[in-house]
């Protein structure tokens, strides 16, 4: 399934670019740094579940999803 997310995430940003749609070069940045944030954050919250530690994984999902739940917004408002 997150493949799947992955893959529409990709998919409209190629439909942006495609679309001539005009974001500035920071927004890029900022919406890759919070998709690279999202993907370590899933990631650890997985490993660390499948290693039956539930604890740490919240706190890790908190300390990581956090910043980038926030990078994503404020790319999202200065895209606008």
């Amino acid at each position: 399934m997150w493949w799947f997310i992955y893959g529409l995430l990709m998919g409209s940003g190629l439909y942006a670019l495609g679309d001539n749609a005009s974001l500035q070069w920071y927004v890029w940045i900022l919406l890759s740094a919070a998709l690279l944030m999202f993907s370590l954050t899933i990631q650890h919250y997985f490993a660390s579940l499948k290693e039956m530690e539930p604890i740490p994984a919240r706190r890790g999902a908190i300390a990581l999803g956090t910043p980038a739940l926030i990078l994503a917004v404020v790319a999202i408002v200065l895209a606008l």
